[in-house]
């Protein structure tokens, strides 16, 4: 069984649903489903418990639902796509962005170039 728990004060739910929602219930569907998590397959589920206010609701989704399944795999299909499209990985940080205390300083070459005309070592 794998538990995602949320809080909220909302009683908003995403339209496309609570995959679309919360993403990693879709992963955790096809780990699920595929065996990756270990354990007896067939008697695991995914449950979504929701803490609000006024009390709390459990979702489950069933790892062995062919639709579930499909759901799942469209939906991470679609979240990586650019990701897994991406060859050269061309993005750089905002225009404006103050480069020097970012953690990624040292492999952004957009980020070194700044610091060094900002710092006056160009």
């Amino acid at each position: 069984m794998v538990r995602e728990t949320k809080t909220t004060a909302s009683t908003y739910t995403h339209a496309g649903g609570l995959m679309r929602q919360y993403p990693q219930l879709a992963l955790a569907v096809l780990l699920v489903e595929g065996g990756v998590l270990g354990g007896d397959a067939l008697r695991s589920r995914i449950e979504l418990e929701v803490l609000r206010p006024d009390g709390a609701r459990l979702e489950e989704l069933d790892p062995h639902d062919s639709r579930t399944v499909d759901r799942a795999r469209a939906l991470l299909r679609e979240l990586v796509a650019d990701w897994a499209a991406d060859r050269g990985y061309q993005a750089a940080p905002s225009s404006g962005t103050d480069c020097r205390a970012c953690d990624v300083h040292g492999w952004c070459a957009t980020g070194r170039e700044r610091t060094k005309t900002v710092d006056g070592a160009a």
